[in-house]
Formats: C-alpha cells, sequence, structure tokens
C-alpha cells in the first residue's frame, strides 16, 4: 500500500510500476463472489486494533477499493456489531472484512472481536484472512518443510532446500547442536511479527545467546543466509548507502501481482522494526 502512494513521486518514461492493490482488489471480488456474496459493490471493512504500526496503509487500501466501485472504510473491532443476519460497521452493514489484526491478538481480547466471530461463525460475512490461515503464518511450517517424514516428493525436496533456509524447531537436542555455534543461526518465535523477538546469533554475545535459547515459548532456529546488499541515495543526507535488499514477491491467487519491497539499513527487513523502508518496485518497458 505504502508503494503505491510513493510509486508515482519515481514514475519514469519506460519504467512500469508493478502496483499490487488493483489485483488484490479484484481477487478478492472474485472471492466474495465464490463465498456467496452477490452485490456488485461490494462493502467492505479493513479491520485491525487501534495503534499498530501498520495503521497508515489501512486507508491507502480502502481508498483502492473505493477506486474500484466499492464501499470501503477503516474501523476496529470495537466498531463492530452483529445482529444475527449482517455484521455491521458504525451501523453500516458490511459484506467483507480484510481481518489485519492478528490471531495472538484475537486469542488475547476475544471479547473486542466477537461480533466478527459471530458473523463467521454464522457465514454472514466474508472474511479474507480467515482464521485458519495462521497455520501459514506459523514458522514451525518452514521447520516441517524440511522434516524427512514430511510427505514431499524429490522436485519438491529440492525446491525446498533451494527457497527455504535449514529451519529446526528449537528443543533439547536442536538448542544444544546450535549452542555452540552462534554465528550460523538465527532464533525465532514462530507466532510473532515485526522481527519482535528475532536474535542474531552473529550479533549477540555467548550469554546473550544462552538467553535468547532459553526463553520461554516456543522458537525455530534457521540456518544463516547472506542477504542480497545494494547501494541506494539516501535523500536525507544526500549519500549512497549500501541496503539489504527484500524484494518479496506479493501473489494474488498465485499469481505475482507486485512486490513487498523492503530496504533495511540494519540486518531485519521490517518497517515495523525499525530501520527500513518500503519501495515501489519498477520493471522496464518498451
Amino acid at each position: 500500500a505504502y508503494a503505491s502512494v510513493l510509486a508515482p513521486l519515481f514514475a519514469e518514461p519506460g519504467l512500469r510500476f508493478l502496483d499490487p492493490l488493483p489485483r488484490v482488489v479484484r481477487t478478492v471480488r472474485a472471492l466474495s463472489w465464490a463465498w456467496g456474496v452477490r452485490r456488485r459493490r461490494l462493502r467492505v471493512a479493513v479491520v485491525d486494533f487501534p495503534g499498530v504500526a501498520t495503521a497508515p496503509e489501512f486507508g491507502i487500501i480502502a481508498a483502492a477499493f473505493r477506486a474500484q466501485g466499492h464501499d470501503a472504510t477503516v474501523a476496529t473491532p470495537a466498531d463492530t456489531s452483529f445482529d444475527g443476519e449482517h455484521l455491521r460497521v458504525h451501523g453500516t452493514p458490511v459484506d467483507v472484512v480484510l481481518r489485519r489484526f492478528l490471531l495472538r491478538d484475537l486469542r488475547a481480547r476475544p471479547g473486542a472481536c466477537q461480533a466478527i466471530l459471530d458473523a463467521y461463525r454464522a457465514r454472514r460475512v466474508c472474511l479474507v484472512n480467515p482464521l485458519r490461515t495462521g497455520l501459514l503464518h506459523n514458522k514451525a511450517t518452514f521447520a516441517l518443510l524440511h522434516d524427512p517424514a514430511f510427505p514431499l516428493d524429490d522436485d519438491e525436496r529440492r525446491l525446498v532446500s533451494r527457497h527455504v533456509p535449514v529451519t529446526l524447531l528449537l528443543d533439547d537436542a536442536t538448542r544444544e547442536a546450535i549452542r555452540r555455534r552462534r554465528e550460523d543461526w538465527v532464533v525465532k518465535p514462530v507466532d510473532a511479527h515485526g522481527g519482535e523477538g528475532v536474535v542474531l546469533g552473529w550479533r549477540v554475545s555467548e550469554a546473550g545467546w544462552d538467553a535468547a535459547l532459553s526463553r520461554p515459548g516456543v522458537f525455530v532456529a534457521q540456518a544463516r543466509v547472506s542477504a542480497p546488499v545494494a547501494h541506494f541515495h539516501d535523500a536525507r543526507d544526500g549519500a549512497t548507502h549500501p541496503r539489504v535488499v527484500d524484494t518479496g514477491p506479493f501473489l494474488a491467487r498465485g499469481r505475482l501481482a507486485g512486490f513487498l519491497c523492503r530496504l533495511a539499513e540494519g540486518e531485519i527487513a521490517n518497517v515495523s522494526a525499525g530501520g527500513a523502508s518500503m519501495v515501489p518496485v519498477f520493471e522496464a518497458v518498451r
């Protein structure tokens, strides 16, 4: 969403911005139709708890829906109610909720989301990012992919080996295996975001590494991978600096829709964690 706003500032002849938002809107339109919403003009609510770091992008997403002829608003769970027939935001019915709040926030404050949960259970609202997608956000999935017992064929295993860093679910055995090799490993909570709780072994002391491995909770260890680095101009000081480039492809229904590209001053490329910028990605056109 941020990149969509920034793109016009960098537009040049011969370049085309790969904007994911139009395809996202079309995808939500198709999904909601398949789910059972028969309104041509969707009523959409982008919902998250107040005060989150990504809040500024919600208005951009809502504007993208309005640009394609739909009604869209930004709301918090407290703004919703359910009358048994319609989920409402500030009293107005909505057909689609784009769930931005995390499952851990839902578990911490289930009462605040009760109206959405009730409407979801009653199949009276199309919930984009349904609750079962939490499985895809859990980093233990990467450890599962590297488990020899997991049913993958040879081509799939080669694909995992090429694209997914070696990942281990942290238990007593794996703790001891990586304890003396901190230069080669990263430890991450399985169910966190925004760089929260990530410890880079080569950036901490032995005591700090031992503390990271001893924390309560569920964690994975991932093998260190060299991040791509390129040089970019920084308007703040007029100089050129090296930046870690995280060019994450953005997929909509399995098709490339654009990129979630971040440039990081440090080694954790996350906007919420600080020290990273989201930037637009262009392709050359003839």
